[in-house]
């Protein structure tokens, strides 16, 4: 039985509950949320579940505090950015991970990273992001027509999160860069969704980059939206191996 444990809600949480996955919402505070450990250890007892895959460091301390509530599923832990830890963060990482079943790190930089960042040594393995393989790429522009987008205009594409490591608002000043620049017709659209949205969307008339820039919010089909694209963008400050890079080369 797999079910998914989440503290704020999202379109995750929708697609798990359409595939007939048990969701659970666990508030967490604190890497040392007692409260949330104690619901967590109890989840697992009741449901029968065997192994707690955490994806933050924040979770992955809580499922370890979980442990002295009678949790006794493995614990693994997933890093999937290569942000250089704080100092506190490097001693809750020598205190909890020792305990992990394994931490996982999803490229060869990221193992660096743990290490540095106080990671049992032991307890790292390197499992690389990767992408189903698709047959040759196929171009098609078809999808433009909802945007507006002209046949002669080149299409740059980004998949995001508005989030501050993502890097927005500063691919948005770039972007006002390249139409001073250029007097090639472009469009950039700029897919996701996230905390720093509305702020970032603010950006798009002080920048006077209206012109220049969709917001299309999320998007289930981002296999079309590659497809239609000239180019493709990554304007993150910490991304380990990103899957929309490994999508974007897949789409060519």
């Amino acid at each position: 039985t797999c079910g998914l444990c989440y503290n704020v809600d999202g379109p995750l949480v929708e697609k798990m509950k359409a595939m007939g996955i048990p969701v659970y919402q666990l508030p967490m505070k604190s890497p040392l949320d007692l409260g949330a450990a104690k619901k967590l250890a109890k989840l697992c007892r009741e449901e029968g579940y065997d192994v707690i895959h955490a994806q933050y460091p924040r979770e992955n301390d809580i499922a370890i505090l979980s442990k002295r509530f009678g949790c006794k599923a493995k614990v693994v832990f997933t890093s999937h950015l290569i942000m250089e830890q704080p100092p506190l963060w490097r001693i809750l990482n020598r205190i909890f991970t020792p305990k992990n079943h394994a931490v996982l790190t999803v490229c060869t930089y990221g193992r660096q990273v743990l290490e540095r960042g106080g990671v049992a040594k032991d307890k790292i393995r390197i499992v690389f992001n990767g992408v189903d393989a698709a047959a040759a790429p196929a171009r098609d522009r078809s999808v433009l027509k909802e945007f507006g987008i002209g046949d002669d205009e080149k299409v740059i594409t980004i998949l995001t999160r508005f989030s501050e490591e993502k890097g927005v608002p500063f691919l948005l000043r770039s972007i006002a860069k390249l139409k001073e620049k250029t007097a090639v017709p472009f469009r950039l659209l700029l897919v996701g969704t996230g905390p720093d949205f509305d702020r970032d969307k603010e950006l798009l008339p002080q920048l006077g980059i209206e012109d220049k820039v969709v917001l299309t919010g999320f998007r289930s089909d981002t296999d079309r939206l590659l497809a239609a694209s000239d180019i493709y963008l990554n304007s993150s400050s910490s991304e380990a191996m990103s899957f929309a890079i490994l999508e974007a080369l897949g789409a060519g």
